[in-house]
């Protein structure tokens, strides 16, 4: 009986419908990485402008005892085989913007392109969880591993995200 409401509310879903508005965000803290306690906040926000195709802009910030850094800028995202019917709504997004990166010896800035693969599951009409796989490159080392400064991030986020 709980399962055929819930489907009946996810079919009256209207979630990325043009107008629509999304604000979105993850937030994680590890205690025992490489570099010590690590700190990550990724926020993003944007606007449909047609049904299934978001556009608008992100703030990332992530902190640990060797670097800093924090990037900015333009996002996209298109949802694809998003029938309204289903929970799941599978995406891909692109960003592209810049980077601010800070350690006891060094600050460096270099321009950011991003890609992720990624899904929502809508857990009611206004609210999903968004996991995704992301890809983030820069044209300087500015984010941290096992051997010190890369150019390359690659992490599998979760969060929330509010649709209104």
């Amino acid at each position: 009986m709980l399962i055929t409401a819930l489907t009946v509310s996810f079919a009256s879903a209207r979630r990325t419908d043009e107008g629509t508005f999304e604000i979105g965000g993850s937030a994680m803290i590890d205690s025992e990485s490489f570099y010590g306690t690590e700190i990550a906040l990724d926020l993003n926000a944007g606007l449909y402008i047609e049904t299934g195709t978001l556009v608008g802009g992100f703030l990332a910030i992530s902190d640990n005892d060797f670097v800093t850094t924090v990037s900015g800028g333009a996002m996209g995202k298109y949802h694809f085989l998003d029938d309204g019917r289903t929970p799941f709504s599978p995406y891909v997004g692109a960003e592209i913007g810049g980077v601010y990166a800070t350690t006891d010896a060094d600050d460096a800035t270099a321009l950011v392109v991003g890609g992720k693969l990624g899904f929502d599951f809508f857990l009611t009409e206004n609210v999903a969880l968004d996991v995704s796989a992301n890809l983030r490159l820069a044209t300087d080392d500015v984010y941290s591993d096992e051997e010190g400064l890369t150019n390359t991030d690659i992490t599998l986020t979760a969060g929330l995200a509010f649709f209104f």
